[in-house]
Order: C-alpha cells, then sequence, then structure tokens
C-alpha cells in the first residue's frame, strides 16, 4: 500500500504497514485506516486522494514513490529508514506515534493538525495560506 511492500508476517498478524505505520484490520473494516495518526477515509481513498496532515496527497505522486506533506516530497527510501522529512527536518516514528512531531524544533499536536493549523516558530499557519502561497 502506497508502494511499500506489505509482508506475509504483517498480513498474517492483521496488520499492514503504510509509511512505517502499523494499520490493524479494526480501521480497515470501519472504513478508515491511519497514517500519521490521521483517519484516511474510504471515501478519501476512492477520489484518488487521501490525506496526510491535512494536505490532500495523489495517487500520482504515490505512484512516484513521494508523498507530499506540508508541501514537502517524501522519498520512499525516507520511509523506510522510519524517518520522514517535515520542512526539511527528520522526524522519527517515535514522535508520530506519540501522536506529535516536530518542526523547527516545535511540537505540533494532532489537534493543531485536525483543525487545519500547525505552529511554526509560535506562530500558527493555516493550511489554507500554505496552499494560497503555491
Amino acid at each position: 500500500m502506497l508502494g511499500t511492500a506489505i509482508s506475509l508476517r504483517e498480513q498474517a498478524s492483521g496488520e499492514i504497514r503504510a509509511l512505517g505505520t502499523a494499520i490493524s484490520l479494526r480501521e480497515q473494516v470501519s472504513g478508515e485506516i491511519r497514517v500519521l495518526g490521521t483517519a484516511i477515509s474510504l471515501r478519501e481513498q476512492a477520489s484518488g486522494e487521501i490525506r496526510a496532515l491535512g494536505t490532500a496527497i495523489s495517487l500520482r505522486e504515490q505512484v512516484s514513490g513521494e508523498i507530499r506533506v506540508l508541501g514537502t516530497a517524501i522519498s520512499l527510501r525516507e520511509q523506510a529508514s522510519g524517518e520522514i522529512r517535515v520542512l526539511g527536518i527528520a522526524i522519527s516514528l517515535r514522535e508520530q506515534a506519540s501522536g506529535e512531531l516536530r518542526a523547527l524544533g516545535t511540537t505540533i499536536s494532532l489537534r493543531e493538525q485536525v483543525s487545519g493549523e500547525i505552529r511554526a516558530l509560535g506562530t500558527a499557519i493555516s493550511l489554507r495560506e500554505q496552499v494560497l502561497e503555491k
């Protein structure tokens, strides 16, 4: 899924891994999976987009072996190493699992992500503003 090999061991355990994150069969049955701690509905999957950190990720980006989070390309190499890069900062899977990530040394909670805002250097940045900047 998302260009990541799924081992028979993972299948047998009732989990698959996307972006290094375990996805339980329970989540699949509920019509949601979690990537970077964010629920992704089957509706979004069917439309050819998923949302990670509130940003639409097209299937074209997935097929190319990259996804975009906060406008930053994340290569499969980075995913395989157990780190991703957001705003040029490596984010470990430990931080993801705790429901927080660090960008520019600032903790970003999942609550802020869900509200469509992140905090960088103490300033709220709405995802709408980021899209307009492109």
